[in-house]
């Protein structure tokens, strides 16, 4: 059998965590660069690498460039679902405190992220009808019916009566 398998190094510890994502937010234009050409990619070589070198420099363990990157794409997974847990627990219905623990490195690596952790808020569905106006009309004698009228983007009205 052949002895290529790599030893196992150290946890990260919260203060390389953290060092990680303060080194990250330097080079975050670069990295978190969504193109993939080739000087695109080349330029994220670099990057990674000058990362690896500020780390290495002031941490008692050395780690590698595939250790930084692997632990940054572990933490952005942990940071999407953190993210997405405490949205979820925000929005249950019962009160009461969070179920979610806060962790300030998952909450620094969301932010680093932006709208790719936090997904697309406020969304307004452009194809829906606007209410333009609610009004009463009287049906028989004293009784009124309310009715909605809505008006969609060909200007097209369109009449629903609210029952109570």
């Amino acid at each position: 059998m052949a002895e290529n398998k790599s030893k196992r190094c150290q946890n990260f510890t919260f203060d390389e965590k953290d060092k990680l994502v303060k080194l990250m937010n330097t080079f975050k234009n670069v990295i978190l660069n969504k193109k993939t050409d080739g000087t695109t990619n080349q330029a994220k070589n670099e990057a990674w690498v000058n990362l690896c070198t500020r780390f290495n420099s002031t941490g008692t363990t050395a780690r590698s460039k595939e250790s930084l990157m692997r632990v940054w794409e572990k933490m952005k997974t942990d940071a999407k679902l953190y993210k997405a847990l405490s949205k979820s627990s925000h929005n249950g219905t019962g009160g009461g405190p969070s179920c979610v623990k806060t962790d300030i490195i998952l909450e620094q690596v969301s932010d680093l992220m932006g709208r790719a952790c936090k997904g697309i808020t406020d969304v307004q569905d452009s194809d829906a009808d606007k209410i333009t106006e609610a009004s009463s009309l009287p049906i028989l004698g004293d009784e009124t019916m309310e009715i909605l009228i809505f008006q969609n983007e060909n200007e097209m009205l369109s009449f629903l009566p609210v029952f109570q």
